[in-house]
């Protein structure tokens, strides 16, 4: 069973993808900020990291960042923001980008992509 780090702050849109994610058969653990979410990818490897782009404590991308500076191998990410980042590319690790609002089913297909 592929396991997936699910980063989101807003309790009602993490609650649907979790449940939306493990009717598909993954694992699925949360974080509520970066931070939370650094120490569990940093002490659990999660396979892909589905994240929020503007958290509480550390944004998204800084969070994945941090996760690729300290591991040997960077699981891809699906970053999730009403609004598409203004970053140069990190070339540390992959990533897509999917904007909100979204239906369920384009995020479980972006899912699969990046699983396979």
């Amino acid at each position: 069973m592929a396991y997936i780090l699910l980063v989101e702050d807003e309790r009602a849109i993490r609650e649907l993808v979790t449940e939306a994610l493990q009717l598909e058969g993954y694992a699925v653990r949360t974080a509520r900020d970066g931070r939370e979410a650094l120490c569990i990818a940093l002490a659990e490897r999660p396979e892909l990291i589905v994240t929020d782009l503007m958290l509480p404590r550390m944004g998204g991308l800084e969070c994945l960042g941090a996760i690729a500076e300290r591991v040997e191998r960077m699981p891809p990410a699906l970053v999730v923001s009403a609004s598409y980042p203004k970053v140069k590319r990190d070339y540390r690790f992959t990533w897509e980008f999917l904007p909100k609002p979204f239906d369920i089913e384009t995020l479980l297909e972006k899912v699969r992509e990046l699983m396979a």
